[in-house]
């Protein structure tokens, strides 16, 4: 049997690096998940954990794979077809994870562009399986 975990961040300190006009992305950043604290969904990771975690990612986002959906799938890999964004950097910052990511010109994509300028706090979801 497969468990899916999922935990969902709400991006308060988002930052708008590139706002995506004349044929650029929109490039976001800020904080995707913070150790040792209760989460939204009632979980705490220890430090320890996701900076393991964000090391074993580099090799992924080096290669432009680490690539994300809108909304909350209910399946283990994420589908392409679905893709709104692509993490381009993920760090620790002392407890926080702060990563970056390209909105990508997906019809996913558009959407969470679209949500972002016009002023909706998104969060961001991670999952293990």
């Amino acid at each position: 049997m497969i468990h899916i975990i999922q935990d969902v961040f709400v991006l308060n300190n988002l930052r708008i690096l590139n706002e995506g006009r004349a044929g650029t992305k929109m490039i976001i950043e800020g904080t995707f998940q913070r150790a040792d604290e209760i989460n939204n969904n009632k979980r705490t990771y220890p430090q320890k954990i996701l900076a393991e975690s964000v090391k074993n990612l580099q090799g992924s986002i080096n290669e432009r794979m680490l690539v994300g959906e809108i909304d909350h799938p209910e399946y283990e890999t994420v589908k392409l077809s679905k893709a709104s964004h692509l993490i381009t950097g993920l760090r620790m910052e002392g407890k926080e994870v702060v990563g970056r990511a390209e909105i990508l010109s997906t019809p996913a994509g558009s959407v969470v562009k679209s949500l972002i300028n016009d002023g909706v706090k998104i969060g961001i979801s991670s999952r293990g399986v």
